[in-house]
């Protein structure tokens, strides 16, 4: 009986492990869809957009007339499983948007090799990625955007 009883524990302990992994990944997913969508114009302090996510190199402030093209793209972005394969992230950009409540939420912009440029948003360091070539192509064409990218070319 003892024989049978420890690889029963072993299982069962194994079985709540990956229940567990698994419950939490969802849950961190569904708040990581949950936070894009329930964030509003009216909620908004500040947006930046920052050329590297650690560092706050060459911050441009997104006028508030923006805000809400801004948002609209942010909640059409669309949660994915694609995020090619396993070689370095290039960062594009961050995006620093401090609510009123002083709140500051940290979205990155990031491409690898194997997407061939296409985009993917992440809300700071979670694991969870979305769509985000429409968010992209806009802020691209911002001239804050291309403000950014004289700056940088100027150092």
């Amino acid at each position: 009986m003892r024989d049978k009883i420890f690889p029963a524990f072993v299982l069962s302990f194994f079985a709540v492990f990956v229940g567990w992994f698994f419950y939490s990944y969802l849950r961190t997913r569904a708040e990581n869809i949950a936070t894009l969508q329930s964030l509003s114009v009216a909620d908004i302090r500040s947006v930046r957009l920052l050329l590297w996510s650690c560092a706050q190199e060459h911050p441009v402030e997104l006028p508030p007339d923006s805000w809400a093209e801004l948002v609209d793209r942010i909640h059409r972005a669309e949660p994915t499983e694609s995020i090619g394969r396993r070689e370095a992230w290039s960062i594009l950009r961050a995006i620093e948007i401090t609510t009123r409540n002083g709140h500051v939420l940290r979205l990155i912009l990031t491409t690898r090799p194997s997407l061939g440029g296409s985009p993917r948003l992440v809300i700071g360091g979670e694991t969870h990625y979305f769509e985000a070539g429409d968010l992209w192509r806009w802020l691209s064409d911002r001239p804050e955007f291309k403000l950014q990218e004289s700056s940088r070319s100027k150092s």
